[in-house]
């Protein structure tokens, strides 16, 4: 969980590149947006707010999982 577990600021910095937005309700950080796409929820957030996401699209007739791209993450 991101609450308990939270990334290091090195570990944000050398594993993701931009803060993002996951189906406009999830915070989280983005690593390769345009490659592999790493996602992970960020600190202080709860990490099963994923899984309650990836079933509310589950549930809608969408195929696409919406990352909104927000600011570069700076070193």
């Amino acid at each position: 969980m991101a609450v308990f577990k939270r990334l290091t600021k090195e570990q944000i910095t050398r594993d993701y590149d931009h803060y993002a937005l996951f189906m406009g309700i999830v915070p989280i950080y983005v690593g390769d947006a345009y490659g592999e796409c790493r996602v992970a929820v960020r600190n202080w957030w709860p990490d099963w707010l994923l899984d309650l996401a990836e079933v509310i699209s589950s549930l809608t007739p969408y195929d696409e999982w919406v990352i909104r791209l927000g600011n570069k993450i700076k070193n």
